[in-house]
């Protein structure tokens, strides 16, 4: 026997069994007392039983990424592949989300599936020449995409109420917005301060409130209400004397208390420091009495300073007779 016309080493029966599956010629010497025949030379193919070589395997994603599946096989000639998704009992061809194209490769494509298409399985049927080879099921779970929901900074004087709270949403996924994501509800914004708080940082607190999402699951970001000191105006009071008098006590009045606080109640300390340059000599006139803050101090409060008008009047003088 000869194989692609090498001889077949003990090949000397009238019958040779194939053991190995590579494609090749071969033929047959007969000799007998009248001499040597050779037989026609006949062409073995041997096909491959079609098979999957390595399975696919289960695919976990986040709500707006792309999914794959994908195999390897083998078989004779031109290999053909057809993906399904499991409906019910039965298995369809019709798999919605995948991208056509890649459902007759060996890796199908899914585009950005929803969450509502966790758990569904697939599998793929590999046609060749010698049959039908059907892939391990394989299942896809998809994991809602995280939004954050972060209250927005906001700040206030002291004293006044609070402003609205305000949120924004970052994270959307599939180019989606709050209009088209499917997000319903709102969240819930709260602060412990209150007109009456003092100067300071105060958290702005969120919770996920009444936010529902088939899609997305929420993480909560606090925001920060800055308290600012309230401005109070602090004015040298107008005075006046006579021309040769010594100058009166000055004084200073307050204006712009909140929460119908007064000196007494507002926490402010100190006095400010009230002078002017008018002396007992001065003529006649009218001059400033400056005010600087001096040893006023506050928590809540901070001091515009208005100056006071100090006006010099004439002296009575007595002319008499002699």
């Amino acid at each position: 026997w000869y194989k692609n016309n090498s001889t077949i080493f003990g090949a000397t029966n009238a019958i040779y069994s194939i053991t190995d599956s590579l494609n090749a010629n071969y033929k047959v010497d007969v000799t007998g007392s009248c001499g040597t025949v050779t037989s026609n030379s006949v062409s073995v193919t041997m096909n491959l039983p079609t098979r999957v070589k390595v399975q696919p395997t289960n695919q976990t994603i986040t709500y707006g990424d792309n999914a794959s599946f994908g195999l390897s096989a083998e078989g004779t000639s031109t290999l053909r592949y057809s993906w399904q998704v499991k409906s019910g009992n039965s298995w369809n061809n019709t798999v919605d989300g995948a991208v056509t194209e890649s459902l007759t490769t060996p890796s199908m494509q899914l585009t950005t599936p929803a969450v509502a298409s966790t758990g569904k399985k697939y599998q793929c049927v590999v046609t060749g020449v010698c049959g039908d080879a059907v892939s391990n099921a394989v299942t896809l779970t998809i994991n809602k995409a995280p939004l954050t929901v972060t209250a927005q900074a906001k700040s206030r004087v002291y004293g006044d109420a609070n402003p609205a709270l305000t949120f924004v949403y970052n994270g959307f996924r599939r180019n989606e917005n709050l209009a088209t994501s499917g997000v319903t509800g709102d969240p819930e914004l709260s602060t412990v301060a209150d007109s009456a708080s003092p100067v300071g940082n105060y958290d702005i607190v969120t919770s996920v409130g009444s936010l529902q999402s088939a899609n997305y699951r929420f993480e909560t970001v606090k925001g920060n209400l800055e308290i600012t000191k309230a401005r109070i105006t602090v004015s040298a009071e107008n005075k006046s004397r006579i021309y040769g008098d010594a100058n009166p006590a000055f004084t200073a009045t307050y204006n712009g208390f909140k929460n119908n606080e007064s000196l007494a109640t507002s926490g402010v300390t100190g006095t400010p420091s009230l002078n002017t340059t008018v002396t007992e000599t001065t003529g006649v006139g009218i001059y400033n009495i400056s005010i600087a803050a001096g040893s006023l101090s506050s928590v809540n409060y901070t001091f515009d300073l208005t100056k006071g008008v100090f006006e010099v009047t004439k002296a009575s003088i007595t002319v008499a007779a002699d």
